[in-house]
C-alpha cells in the first residue's frame, strides 16, 4: 500500500457514502449473502506519497454477532481474520472461504491493515524497528461498522491510524551549501507494542533501538523531509536526532513531547555551524496536530479572551465581546459560559482557492457539555464557489485540545459523528473543508437523522447560499440543542459528550437593504422519507424561546424586531 491518508472501506457494490457531510456507518451489501469489498482511500492532501492501494495489499477481517465484544464466543461463523486482497484498483477478495452473511440478524465487522497471519488473544503485533518501506507499518484499524445486515446497501470502514508519525523539515544554513547525501538516524526509540483488537487500544512496549527514518531532499538540495512511523506513548525528551552530512555530525534532542495516536509531529531545523565551525542545529516552529497526519493548520490565529480589550464600557446587560468577529451579524449573543470560562468563543479562518484569509465559521464551545452550543458561518460569492471536495481531515481542533472529543468517544456508539457546519458547506477551498472535520464541529447523531432529513434540510440551506437571486450574504446558524432540559439521557464516550434532543438551523438572507429569515427545529429522532420540511419550519423569535439562543442580536433592533418574526415558506424557493 502506498502510504495512505484516511482510509474508507465500503462493502458493497458502490463507492457513494449516503451522506456526504457525515460520518454514516450503517450500510453493506450483500449478493446472494457473499460480502464484497470494496476499498478507497480518501483525498487528503499533505502525507508522504500516494492515495491508492498497491497490488497485493492485504487486510484482516473479523464478523462479529452485533453488540459483541471481540472474543472467541463473538465471532460469527468462524469468520475470525480473515485475509482479503486487493487487485490495487480498490476492489477486496478473500484469499480463502468468504465472510457471508447470515439469513438473519446482524453483523459488527472488525478490521485492520497491513494482515497477519498470526493473531494470538486478538492482539497485534507492532514492529517499526525498520522504516525502509513505510506502508508495512502504517497500522490502521476499523470497528465502527456495527448493526450491518443482509438487507443494507453499503457500509463505511472507517480507517484510522494507530501510530504516530514524527517529521523533520530540514533547511540548509547559508554556510551549508547543499543538503546532498544527508543521512538520519532516531536512537533510543521504542519499536514495540500491541494493538487490542477488541477495542483499538495501543500499547507500547519497551524494547528500544536505533531507526532509520526514510529521508527526501528537494530537487534543489537546500531542504529535506524526514519522516518516521514510531510507536504512540513515548516522551520525544528520550530520543537524539542525528543527521549526518559531509563528515558532520548534527545532533539534537527535543523538548518533553508525549506522543499521541494519529498525530504527526513536524519540527522544523535549520542545520548551520557556529564560529568555531561547530555543527548545530536551530529549532523552529515545532507542533503537532491530531488530523490524521494532516498539517498543523498554520493559518489560524490563536484566540485571547480578553474583556479588558473592550472598547466600550458594556453595561449590564450589553454583549459579551471577546474579540471583533463575535460582533458579525451571523454570530449570536454569547452565553454567560463564555464570559465565565465556562466555554470558548472560537473562529476559523481559512485561506480561499486564491491564498486570501476568509472567516471560515465560528461556535461556542461548551467545555462541560463537550459539544459546541451553536456554529456559525455565512455564504456569500466566494464561500459558495466549490473548489474542492470532501476531505475526511478528522482533526482535533487546535483552540480546544484540552476540551474537545475525538474517534474513541465515538466508537462503538451507536452514533455518526454528525456535522454542524457541513463538509459541503464549506467547498471553496481546501482548507476551509479541512476545518469542518474538527471534532468541535461534530455531534452525535442518529445515523437516520444525519443521513436523512438533516440532510436533506442542509441540502435546501445550500442551494439557497449558491442563489444570488435571494442573497449577497445568506447567514447562518446551526447547532444540536445542549441545555440539560434539551439533552439525551445517555453521553457518549469517555468525555461524556451530551446528545441534543433538537438540532435547529437559523436563517437570514440580506439583498441589498431587504432581509428575510426562517428557522428549523428538528427533534433528534428517525425520520422517514420523503420529508416535509414545513412541519419543522418556525420563526426565528420562536426559535429563540425554545433554545435561549439570542440570534442575530448584532443587527439594528429595528431590522432585527421585524425580520425574527419572519417564516414565510413562500420566500425560499423548493421548500
Amino acid at each position: 500500500m502506498k502510504h495512505l491518508k484516511f482510509v474508507f472501506l465500503f462493502i458493497g457494490l458502490t463507492l457513494f457514502v449516503s451522506c456526504g457531510d457525515s460520518d454514516s456507518e450503517q450500510d453493506i451489501a450483500a449478493d446472494n449473502n457473499r460480502v464484497v469489498f470494496l476499498g478507497t482511500i480518501g483525498s487528503l492532501q499533505s502525507r508522504a506519497a500516494d492515495t491508492s492501494w498497491d497490488e497485493g495489499d492485504e487486510i484482516g477481517i473479523y464478523a462479529l454477532n452485533a453488540g459483541a465484544k471481540l472474543s472467541e464466543t463473538a465471532i460469527f461463523d468462524g469468520k475470525a481474520n480473515v485475509r482479503y486482497r486487493t487487485d490495487g484498483k480498490g476492489e477486496f477478495t478473500a484469499v480463502a472461504a468468504p465472510i457471508t452473511f447470515p439469513s438473519e440478524g446482524d453483523l459488527d465487522f472488525v478490521a485492520y491493515y497491513p494482515y497477519q497471519s498470526t493473531i494470538t488473544d486478538y492482539k497485534y503485533n507492532i514492529d517499526v524497528s525498520t522504516q525502509s518501506n513505510p506502508a508495512a507499518i502504517d497500522l490502521l484499524y476499523s470497528n465502527n461498522a456495527t448493526r450491518q445486515n443482509r438487507s443494507n446497501d453499503q457500509v463505511n470502514l472507517n480507517f484510522r491510524h494507530m501510530l504516530s508519525m514524527v517529521m523533520f523539515n530540514l533547511k540548509a544554513g547559508d554556510d551549508v551549501p547543499s543538503l546532498d547525501g544527508l543521512t538520519a538516524s532516531l536512537k533510543n526509540v521504542v519499536v514495540d507494542g500491541e494493538l487490542a483488537l477488541a477495542d483499538g487500544a495501543v500499547s507500547i512496549g519497551n524494547n528500544r533501538k536505533e531507526i532509520i527514518p526514510v529521508v527526501a531532499i528537494a530537487n534543489d538540495n537546500k531542504t529535506a523531509v524526514v519522516k518516521a512511523i514510531v510507536m504512540p506513548g513515548q516522551n520525544m525528551k528520550d530520543v537524539e536526532v542525528v543527521f549526518n552530512l559531509d563528515g558532520n555530525k548534527y545532533e539534537w534532542t527535543p523538548e518533553a513531547e508525549v506522543l499521541n495516536e494519529t498525530t504527526k509531529y513536524s519540527y522544523t531545523l535549520t542545520l548551520v555551524k557556529d564560529e568555531s565551525g561547530i555543527p548545530t542545529l536551530i529549532p523552529a516552529d515545532i507542533n503537532a496536530t491530531i488530523s490524521d497526519w494532516k498539517d498543523p493548520k498554520i493559518e489560524d490565529t490563536p484566540i485571547i479572551l480578553n474583556p479588558e480589550e473592550e472598547e466600550e464600557s458594556p453595561g449590564e446587560d450589553a454583549p459579551y465581546y471577546p474579540a471583533d468577529e463575535a460582533r458579525r451579524i451571523e454570530v449570536p449573543r454569547l452565553s454567560e459560559d463564555v464570559e465565565n470560562n465556562k466555554a470558548q468563543f472560537v473562529y476559523h479562518y481559512a485561506k480561499d482557492n486564491v491564498g486570501d484569509k476568509t472567516l471560515n465559521y465560528s461556535l461556542e464551545y461548551n467545555y462541560a457539555a463537550h459539544h459546541s452550543r451553536w456554529v456559525a458561518f455565512t455564504f456569500y460569492d466566494k464561500t459558495a464557489e466549490v473548489n474542492t471536495k470532501r476531505s475526511d481531515a478528522w482533526a482535533i481542533d487546535p483552540f480546544l485540545q484540552e476540551w474537545t472529543d475525538n474517534f474513541s468517544d465515538y466508537r462503538g456508539s451507536g452514533y455518526d459523528r454528525g456535522h454542524l457546519v457541513a463538509s459541503s458547506d464549506r467547498l471553496y477551498s481546501v482548507s476551509a473543508n479541512e476545518q469542518t472535520f474538527y471534532f468541535s464541529n461534530m455531534s452525535p447523531q442518529i445515523p437516520n437523522l444525519n443521513s436523512g432529513i438533516w440532510n436533506e434540510l442542509e441540502r435546501k440551506v445550500q442551494g439557497w447560499g449558491n442563489l444570488s437571486a435571494i442573497r449577497d450574504t445568506l447567514y447562518v446558524v446551526k447547532g444540536g440543542t445542549i441545555r440539560d432540559d434539551q439533552i439525551m439521557d445517555q453521553t457518549i464516550g469517555d468525555n461524556k459528550i451530551v446528545i441534543p434532543k433538537y438540532y435547529f438551523m437559523a436563517l437570514l438572507a440580506q439583498k441589498g437593504d431587504s432581509y428575510k429569515s426562517i428557522a428549523f427545529l428538528i427533534e433528534h429522532k428517525s425520520y422517514s422519507s420523503p420529508y416535509d420540511l414545513t412541519k419543522h419550519v418556525l420563526s426565528v423569535g420562536e426559535l429563540e424561546e425554545k433554545t435561549g439562543i439570542d440570534f442575530f442580536h448584532n443587527l439594528p433592533d429595528s431590522i432585527e424586531n421585524v425580520v425574527e418574526k419572519q417564516k414565510n415558506i413562500s420566500d425560499w424557493p423548493d421548500l
